[in-house]
């Protein structure tokens, strides 16, 4: 065992790429708290993607069956666009813990995706989420706020671009902790071809 998981598993999740015009936004984002005395653990802009599904460390044995379920899931599925629309905190504004930015045109898509593959896992057996799905993404996880009414007045006063985004394939990743950053490796790219 090396870090808390077996030797012959590795940390994965399925996701959606960002463009760099997205990546530019977010990093706009980023800039505009990092100025406000809140304590927030700011997900790096260039590791942020619309996540589908984390599952977490596996077996690579299990990697074929995860492979054969985003296979299935996108079958079919044309590409579309999602527009970046809106900030927002998790689970709510009176005790926010995560900072998000959500998804507008596209999100029916994504969630349509992201539940099929939950399905399809589900049907393999691997655990089910226990909330629904939400396309977002992540900017930061809220470590404290000192003033909750002015923190949401200046949530409520920052604008997102509405940057597009192409959604043309879904990514199986690999994620590598280590102590100074988290890296992630693609492991396999689906297309949506339709």
């Amino acid at each position: 065992m090396v870090n808390g998981c077996m030797v012959n598993e590795i940390r994965v999740f399925i996701a959606v790429e960002l463009s760099d015009e997205a990546k530019a936004e977010l990093r706009r984002l980023h800039s505009i708290f990092q100025e406000k005395p809140e304590n927030i653990k700011w997900v790096k802009p260039k590791n942020i993607h619309l996540t589908l599904k984390f599952l977490g460390n596996i077996s690579e044995s299990r990697l074929l069956e995860v492979k054969s379920v985003i296979k299935s899931a996108v079958l079919g599925i044309t590409p579309f666009e999602i527009v970046l629309d809106g900030l927002g905190v998790f689970p709510g504004e009176n005790a926010p813990r995560v900072l998000w930015v959500g998804i507008k045109e596209g999100s029916r898509q994504i969630a349509d995706i992201a539940e099929k593959i939950e399905s399809l896992l589900a049907e393999k057996s691997f655990p089910k989420e226990k909330r629904n799905f939400r396309a977002h993404l992540t900017l930061g996880r809220i470590k404290h706020i000192k003033n909750r009414i002015l923190f949401k007045d200046f949530l409520h006063s920052v604008t997102v671009k509405p940057v597009s985004v192409d959604v043309s394939r879904i990514v199986l990743f690999k994620s590598k902790l280590s102590t100074k950053e988290t890296v992630y490796e693609v492991l396999q790219v689906f297309n949506l071809t339709g």
